[in-house]
């Protein structure tokens, strides 16, 4: 995962959070499964 492809990774994610932002709890969720699949710990 190069810095670019993060970039791109970091606006969806940041965009996800401002179009969830009325239920935020199902979005926080969506984000710490998009980032187990992409950052498996």
């Amino acid at each position: 995962m190069n810095k670019q492809e993060f970039r791109r990774y970091s606006l969806l994610v940041n965009h996800g959070n401002h179009s969830v932002h009325r239920s935020q709890i199902m979005g926080t969720q969506q984000i710490r499964k998009l980032f187990q699949i992409v950052l498996p710990y």
